[in-house]
């Protein structure tokens, strides 16, 4: 048999005072003398935590609080236990009793239960998900002559009226929860279920949240249709689908929920309006008869611990409080739920979330297009990093039917001849103002102050990026220019000519035998031990680098358009895609500037490295294998970003995949021109 060793006399301070603990413990003993009990082994452990405040998850074998009808409670718990209910009950260590984890729990429960009494009527939870039905056949083996008594319902009924003290804790809950939906509505599209949790748990973490007994439900399109999902990191929030969240906040063990359904998009489609008038009115009409006096089977419950179901005899009680949970099933869309945790009052239920800007409504989440690469943006852009328009050039001749064809000659970008710059540059630009606490300069003469604060607080970072050429250069020249350090890994395959480029720029450079995808997961992990990491396509939790580099390359639209300014608005615009960013930039930009009445999209991918294609073809965000060998080495990518696809696959009329032969068809073509263009360049006009 375990023995207690000697424990500190210090006491982790509990969330009740010892008045409290006293009612409910004179409660219970008064329960059990009307059931005329002399003994009480309590095991479900939100009952032991309601009458002592011990709590804890290291629950393998049984662990009982024993009360018998007048004095003190006594405690068997696990050996390792024990400091816990020194430092964290209203326990007196005389009244802990211990067992080795090579010992038998209820063997040990037995002993202590016969040092109390030969024989008597003890009252067991027998609901409770902590008695086994081993430990069961072992009591009454070993208490032979013992009346057993079902006692499941002796503490949870006076648990459910709350007293002063637990609506407070209740209601601190409640705010933490509330903290937790703000997190999980400011969810974006191309965000995976696991990300949205992730953030919704920190939220409620920096408000003083503890775990919660359930994860965040965060459901995305039709997952919500499943009951109790716990989300995945490869399903992803797209525009048009609904979010479902159900989130519970935690504080001092006491839990408040709360539902909210979102939509990305910037109207509800029908069904979906019509499920929330419905599942609102069906919250206003059971807030309404919630009332003292009302049987719960006039209501609606859920579980047998509350007593409330379709025949229940329960009747609400002024204090109660109940998670209340109207939801329905949109076909082809998922679920729409708006919840609250109230509390029973003479005049109905009342919410415990004093939250306005949590309404019962579907919130709508903005498209990507609405938010984060508008003309807004791309000017700021502009002007943060001073940029002087590229030309756009008009090669139409030799295009019988076509009014005209101009072509974005980024050949002439800051003397790198690629446009790949402005985007590295201002996510480096973004990152740096991060990390300062500061918002980002409004002017380019502004940005050397931003450099020397920079430096004099954190020095030099080193930023890691995959690249075959042009994304390198950027961040090479930002790195550069930013007093940074930059180190720039290639696929294979890439030329000599680029890594030269980019170590001419000051930054260590290689080429690697990886192909593209594999170079991408080298960078990323080379980049978390050196800080910075800023490549332009995204993995789990990293979304937000990649998209100010979308960010940066919203200003190549804005040029255009302000230089076509007196002529039609395009009627379609051909998009290279390598992993997307650039062309999910485009397109959120003019869906930003012009929403419905955009320009037709269309995407062009080499054959061999065709990941938009084989995305659009499946209908998800889809990734293509091999060594991706095209001569186009600058769209070498197999995996999509998925911040990009979303936008993509929403909003592009097509998606075309071209042999080599095209991409050097098209570099002479421009040739013709006058414009200097790579294979990148040359796919598209070819």
């Amino acid at each position: 048999m375990a023995s207690v060793p000697p424990m500190p006399s210090f006491r982790h301070p509990l969330p009740f005072s010892p008045e409290e603990y006293a009612k409910r413990l004179k409660q219970t003993q008064e329960g059990m003398g009307k059931q005329q009990l002399n003994l009480l082994l309590v095991t479900e452990p939100e009952n032991i935590f309601y009458l002592t405040g011990f709590q804890t998850v290291g629950e393998p074998e049984i662990q009982a609080l024993i009360i018998p009808a007048a004095g003190e409670p006594s405690l068997v718990t696990r050996l390792l236990e024990v400091t816990n209910a020194t430092y964290r009950s209203n326990l007196r260590q005389k009244n802990l009793h211990a067992y080795a984890d090579f010992e038998s729990g209820i063997d040990r429960v037995c002993e202590v239960l016969g040092s109390l009494s030969q024989s008597c009527r003890l009252g067991l939870e027998l609901q409770s998900r902590r008695l086994f039905a081993r430990h069961l056949r072992r009591l009454e083996a070993k208490l032979a002559g013992w009346t057993l008594c079902d006692a499941s319902q002796l503490v949870p009924e006076q648990r459910l009226v709350k007293s002063a003290a637990e609506l407070a804790v209740l209601r601190r809950a409640a705010e933490i929860c509330a903290a937790g939906m703000r997190a999980g509505q400011a969810a974006r599209c191309g965000m995976a279920e696991t990300e949205i949790a992730g953030r919704v748990y920190a939220a409620m973490a920096q408000e003083g949240g503890e775990y919660p007994a359930y994860p965040p439900f965060v459901c995305a399109g039709q997952n919500g249709c499943l009951g109790h999902y716990t989300g995945s990191g490869g399903s992803l929030l797209r525009e048009g689908e609904l979010l479902f969240l159900e989130i519970g906040g935690c504080y001092e063990r006491y839990h408040a929920a709360m539902m909210r359904s979102c939509y990305v998009g910037t109207k509800l489609p029908a069904a979906l309006a019509s499920a929330e008038e419905a599942v609102a009115k069906a919250m206003e009409v059971a807030m309404a008869a919630m009332k003292p006096g009302v049987l719960a089977k006039e209501d609606w419950g859920e579980a047998p611990f509350f007593k409330m179901d379709p025949g229940s005899d329960q009747v609400f009680q002024e204090g109660m409080v109940i998670h209340l949970i109207p939801w329905v099933q949109v076909q082809g869309h998922g679920g729409v739920g708006l919840s609250d945790t109230v509390l029973v009052t003479k005049s109905g239920a009342k919410s415990l979330f004093d939250c306005r800007d949590l309404p019962q409504r579907i919130h709508l989440i903005p498209p990507p297009a609405h938010r984060p690469f508008g003309p807004e943006e791309a000017r700021k852009v502009r002007c943060v990093l001073g940029l002087e328009p590229t030309p756009l050039v008009k090669i139409s001749d030799g295009f019988p039917g076509v009014a005209a064809v101009y072509v974005k000659d980024e050949s002439k970008r800051m003397g790198l001849q690629a446009f790949k710059v402005v985007g590295g540059a201002y996510a480096m630009l973004r990152f740096m103002c991060k990390r300062l606490a500061q918002p980002v300069p409004e002017t380019s003469d502004r940005v050397r102050a931003v450099q020397e604060l920079y430096q004099e607080r954190f020095g030099a970072t080193t930023f890691v990026t995959c690249t075959d050429g042009n994304h390198g250069r950027g961040v090479a020249w930002a790195a550069k220019n930013f007093g940074q350090r930059a180190v720039v890994y290639m696929p294979k395959g890439s030329a000599m000519q680029r890594l030269q480029h980019v170590r001419d720029l000051g930054a260590e450079a290689e080429i690697t035998d990886l192909n593209y995808d594999d170079t991408v997961e080298l960078a990323f992990q080379q980049g978390r031990e050196k800080q910075g990491s800023p490549a332009d396509t995204t993995a789990p939790g990293y979304t937000e680098i990649p998209e100010w580099i979308m960010q940066g390359y919203t200003a190549m639209v804005d040029e255009s358009l302000d230089e076509s300014s007196d002529m039609p608005k395009p009627s379609h615009v051909l998009l290279q895609m390598g992993v997307g960013s650039m062309a999910a930039a485009v397109v959120g930009y003019f869906r930003a500037r012009f929403g419905e009445s955009c320009p037709k999209f269309l995407v062009i991918e080499p054959w061999n490295a065709a990941c938009g294609f084989a995305s659009a073809r499946a209908g998800e965000l889809q990734s293509v294998g091999g060594d991706l060998e095209t001569m186009v080495a600058g769209l070498a990518c197999g995996v999509p970003s998925s911040l990009a696809w979303p936008i993509l696959w929403q909003h592009c009329s097509a998606f075309m995949r071209f042999r080599d032969d095209l991409a050097g068809n098209g570099m002479r073509l421009l040739h013709r021109f006058g414009l200097e263009a790579g294979e990148c360049g040359g796919a598209g006009a070819g």
